[in-house]
């Protein structure tokens, strides 16, 4: 059985700009391979089977079946955001879920996520927060409108000139990136950077000035950004793996 330990990264208190505080706990584990947790924050415990899904803000949850507890998560890169802890039924809470975390028949015992439909003191965000998650919503819409008449959509063949600290200059060394509504596609010569493949980071992606940010789906790292200018012809490509980055650098030839 495949068994990661993990760190539980929760918030001291309920809004973006207070101090984190972390708590690891050896007893507790998210089993990728068969998809069942076993977790255990203050004085709530929680084991069971899970599901991954995507929130009604973008964000991607998992949803753990504990029998009458449900446990929502918050997932982020480096570990859990936050949580909502419920007492309920799990196709219920399910539903609730999916509708924004509006939970009506599902009892919220704790909550430590930011939501506007969460009573004060279980996750209350003030009007700043708010308004930033309202502006980071209204930017995904916009992306996703947007994307469908890029103007950088499409496939560029590129020619290398630096990767990591190596000058590709005098080498030929090529590849082509596409670009599409949905995501990101690299393809090079160089061993380590043969295929590289992600979804867009929607908030995060500035389309009018050619800057793309991605999860990666396939090949390596956790992430990776991409900036093109097609005036001179060149752009970059930064990947991301935990605190280790490695930057491409390339010219567009057609």
């Amino acid at each position: 059985m495949k068994r990661v330990l993990i760190l539980i990264i929760l918030f001291s208190n309920y809004t973006f700009s207070q101090k984190k505080y972390l708590e690891s706990d050896t007893d507790s584990y998210i089993d990728f391979t068969n998809k069942v947790v076993k977790l255990k924050y203050k004085n709530y415990s929680i084991e069971g089977s899970y599901i991954e899904i995507d929130g009604k803000d973008f964000y991607p949850y998992m949803i753990i079946n504990g029998g009458n507890d449900v446990w929502v998560l918050r997932i982020q890169k480096y570990g859990i955001y936050g949580m909502d802890i419920l007492e309920g039924e799990y196709k219920t809470i399910l539903k609730e879920f999916k509708r924004g975390r509006r939970y009506k028949k599902g009892n919220l015992l704790f909550s430590n996520l930011p939501s506007s439909d969460i009573k004060e003191g279980l996750g209350f965000i003030g009007e700043s927060e708010r308004e930033t998650f309202k502006k980071r919503n209204q930017s995904i819409i916009e992306f996703d409108s947007k994307i469908k008449e890029s103007e950088f959509l499409g496939i560029y063949k590129i020619k290398i000139l630096k990767h990591r600290n190596l000058d590709y200059k005098d080498v030929d060394t090529f590849g082509k990136i596409i670009i599409t509504e949905v995501g990101i596609t690299v393809e090079t010569d160089i061993p380590s950077l043969d295929l590289l493949r992600g979804n867009y980071i929607k908030g995060t992606t500035d389309l009018d000035k050619g800057r793309f940010s991605c999860n990666v789906s396939k090949g390596y790292g956790d992430m990776f950004s991409l900036s093109l200018n097609k005036e001179s012809s060149v752009g970059g490509l930064t990947s991301i793996s935990g605190r280790n980055s490695t930057t491409t650098i390339f010219k567009i030839f057609e």
